[in-house]
């Protein structure tokens, strides 16, 4: 292998080096050759403090670079692959355990994990990968996700994202973690600036895309922009029916939604989190025909198991009971329903589409009771962006 560094400044030559060794050598090779490039520069090479440490069986790597990528696309049956086989092949290797613990917190947006099951093994994961290696950037990042979102320590969340920013500007699982966090105590310009430097970095990583698209749907009611995002997903290989009916409805475009479900049900079984009857309740619900909303709603929830508080509070506004679904809402967030917490600002959806429900007092009471109200928020220290 020859290794060159070069001035980008003059494209004038600063140092080069060949390295001859075995496959099985390569982390080696790379440590060497590291060190010889800040030596050339004359900085003191410090501790990796949060290096993972390296597998001895190189396909495990490999498959967990894959599971993280495979995240990121959000495909997650081939992430769950990748990443139990590369726990199977290294089983003391901590990261594919933090980044099963990432996958579990993606899959418990849909209705098929449940809380009960899901926040258990989140935290599992995350141990095992901090007890394998406490220095694990991986597992560090999900630590400071659990004190977040499991947790409700929402500032235990933040510093902890704050220090690892200090060492990982760039990282984009880090910014992406940021992001949600920025837009769920309703920093809103932050968390787009976010959006935008993780989209600048990795311009075909389709979480990018949810989140921008997301925070400008939610919270700015730029229906076009985030319309464009959703669309960015679709044209990088994932189906996003749900998230563009989700514009519609905040567009009151009845025949947009009924578009993204004429798609078919192929297209929408493979979208995380989303729920084909719920639109069709939604449709009637903005023709303003209880009659059938009350039949639909009422179908939903004899024909579907374990529907979530979220969806329940959904269907609750869609009946006119404002009591309710701000119960139900309360319960979503009680469990630590992810989106129900993400989502508890997000002023300019709620009220478009069901106006009086974030501003009713009930409301109010319950983001003031699990610390996501304006004063509680209005006191968090807020780490700077990294950029």
């Amino acid at each position: 292998m020859n290794a060159q560094l070069i001035d980008s400044r003059d494209g004038s030559h600063v140092w080069s080096d060949k390295y001859d060794r075995e496959l099985t050598d390569v982390f080696a090779v790379q440590d060497e050759v590291t060190s010889a490039i800040l030596e050339s520069l004359k900085v003191h090479l410090g501790s990796s403090s949060h290096r993972s440490r390296l597998p001895q069986n190189m396909e495990a790597y490999d498959t967990t670079l894959q599971g993280r990528q495979f995240i990121r696309q959000r495909k997650f049956a081939q992430a769950k692959e990748s990443l139990e086989k590369a726990v199977s092949l290294a089983p003391d290797y901590a990261p594919p355990h933090a980044l099963l613990a990432r996958l579990i917190d993606r899959l418990r947006v849909g209705e098929g994990v449940l809380p009960q099951e899901a926040i258990p093994l989140m935290r599992s994961h995350t141990n095992q990968a901090l007890k394998l290696d406490p220095t694990s950037l991986d597992a560090l990042t999900m630590a400071a996700d659990n004190y977040f979102w499991l947790d409700g320590d929402y500032q235990k969340g933040l510093d902890e994202i704050g220090t690892l920013l200090e060492m990982y500007p760039n990282d984009i699982d880090l910014l992406s973690l940021f992001s949600w966090m920025l837009r769920t105590i309703d920093h809103i310009d932050e968390a787009i600036l976010i959006s935008n430097r993780v989209i600048e970095l990795d311009p075909l990583n389709v979480q990018a895309y949810l989140i921008k698209g997301t925070l400008l749907l939610h919270h700015t009611h730029r229906t076009d922009e985030a319309r464009l995002a959703f669309e960015k997903m679709e044209d990088l290989g994932v189906n996003a029916p749900a998230l563009l009916a989700d514009v519609s409805m905040a567009e009151r475009d009845l025949v947009g939604i009924q578009k993204q479900l004429d798609r078919g049900s192929s297209d929408w079984e493979s979208d995380i989190g989303s729920s084909y009857p719920y639109y069709q309740a939604a449709i009637a619900y903005l023709n303003g025909d209880k009659k059938r909303v009350n039949e639909l709603v009422g179908e939903i929830m004899q024909s579907t198991p374990n529907v979530s508080f979220l969806k329940r509070s959904g269907y609750a506004l869609f009946r006119g009971d404002m009591d309710q679904a701000i119960d139900s809402y309360g319960k979503a967030i009680s469990e630590r329903h992810n989106v129900a917490i993400t989502i508890c600002n997000a002023k300019a959806f709620k009220e478009t589409v069901f106006p009086g429900f974030y501003t009713h007092p009930k409301y109010q009471q319950l983001l003031k009771e699990h610390g996501l109200d304006e004063e509680s928020i209005s006191k968090m220290r807020i780490p700077e962006l990294p950029f």
